[in-house]
C-alpha cells in the first residue's frame, strides 16, 4: 500500500541468507488538510508466481485512484489490493494509490496516520519488515505562530470555534483544566514553552493537533531615541554589558531591579539618565 512519509522503506526477508522479497514504500512525511498525496509501492519478486499486496487505508482518508504497472489493483471501500500474477524471478512492478486528506485535517484514531502493507507470495504470507508507514496531517498553526511577552502580562491563546472538544498542551503534556477554546496565562517566566491544541470533532470523534506555538515570557526594552548614538545600561547602579538601544532580559527573578540607561551623542558628549523599575514575577 502507499504510505504517508517521504522515505523509502526497504523491506527484506532473508531465508538462508538469500533475498526472498523486497518491497519499497514511498510517501510524503506530512500533508496539509484537503491535500492529495500518493503512496508508491515497488515490488521485486525473487520467485516465479503470483504476489498479492493488501493495505488498509485509514477511514479518515478518501481513496481516489489506484494504478499499477502490471497485474490489477482496486479497493473495496478503504481496503486496497494489488494482484500481480505470473511474476518472474527478479521482475519489478509498481503500484500507486492516490488518497485525499479531509479538509478539516481531522483523522479518526491515532495521529500520525499509520498504514501497514501485507504481502503474500508463491509460498504464502511474507512477513515484510518495517512495512508500517506514517504521515502527519498538519493543521494550520495557531495565530500568531509565536508570541513574545513581558513578564506580568497576561497572554491568551485561542483556538477555532466549532463543535470541538479542546485540550491544550505545553511541551507535549496536557494542561489541567485547559479544555476551553481559549487558554489564558498569567505571564509567568515559568510559562515559557511550546503550546499546542488538540481539537476533537464532537460529532465524528476525529481530531488532530494544531501546529506548535512558541511562547516566550521575557522582557525587551527599547529607548527609542533615534538621535542618541551611545548607550550604557546599568542595573542598580552597576554597569551592564549591553551597549545598544535595546535591553533584553530573560525574565528571571534575579533580574528584578532598578535599570538606568545613560545615552549620549558623539558630537557634544552630552548625556542623560533614564530610570526603569523592572519587576520579574516568578
Amino acid at each position: 500500500m502507499c504510505h504517508l512519509k517521504v522515505f523509502c522503506l526497504s523491506v527484506v526477508l532473508l531465508i538462508n541468507s538469500v533475498l526472498v522479497a523486497q518491497l519499497v514504500v514511498q510517501a510524503p512525511t506530512s500533508v496539509r488538510p484537503g491535500n492529495t498525496y500518493t503512496i508508491t509501492y515497488t515490488l521485486t519478486a525473487d520467485k516465479a508466481g503470483t504476489y498479492l499486496m493488501q493495505e488498509s487505508i485509514p477511514l479518515s482518508l478518501k481513496v481516489l485512484t489506484i494504478q499499477t504497472s502490471g497485474g490489477y489493483a482496486g479497493h473495496y471501500g478503504n481496503e486496497a489490493y494489488w494482484d500481480m500474477t505470473n511474476m518472474s524471478v527478479g521482475q519489478t512492478a509498481t503500484c500507486t494509490i492516490q488518497v485525499q486528506v479531509p479538509a478539516s485535517g481531522f483523522v479518526c484514531g491515532n495521529t500520525p496516520i499509520s498504514t501497514h502493507a501485507r504481502l503474500y507470495g508463491p509460498q504464502g504470507y511474507i512477513p515484510v519488515k518495517q512495512s508500517i508507514t506514517q504521515v502527519v496531517v498538519e493543521l494550520p498553526p495557531l495565530t500568531p505562530f509565536g508570541i513574545r511577552s513581558a513578564p506580568g502580562h497576561q497572554v491568551t491563546l485561542r483556538g477555532p470555534n466549532g463543535n470541538y472538544a479542546y485540550q491544550w498542551y505545553k511541551d507535549g503534556q496536557p494542561l489541567i483544566d485547559a479544555t476551553q477554546v481559549t487558554f489564558t496565562l498569567a505571564g509567568l517566566v515559568s510559562e515559557t514553552g511550546v503550546y499546542s491544541l488538540f481539537l476533537k470533532d464532537t460529532i465524528t470523534g476525529c481530531g488532530n493537533f494544531s501546529q506548535a506555538l512558541q511562547l516566550t515570557i521575557a522582557a525587551v526594552f527599547d529607548i527609542g531615541d533615534s538621535d542618541m548614538l551611545t548607550y550604557q545600561w546599568l542595573k542598580d547602579g552597576i554597569l551592564l554589558k549591553q551597549t545598544g538601544r535595546e535591553l533584553r532580559l530573560n525574565g528571571t527573578e534575579s533580574e528584578t531591579g532598578i535599570y538606568s540607561v545613560k545615552t549620549g551623542t558623539v558630537s557634544n558628549n552630552c548625556s542623560k539618565i533614564q530610570d526603569l523599575k523592572i519587576t520579574m514575577y516568578p
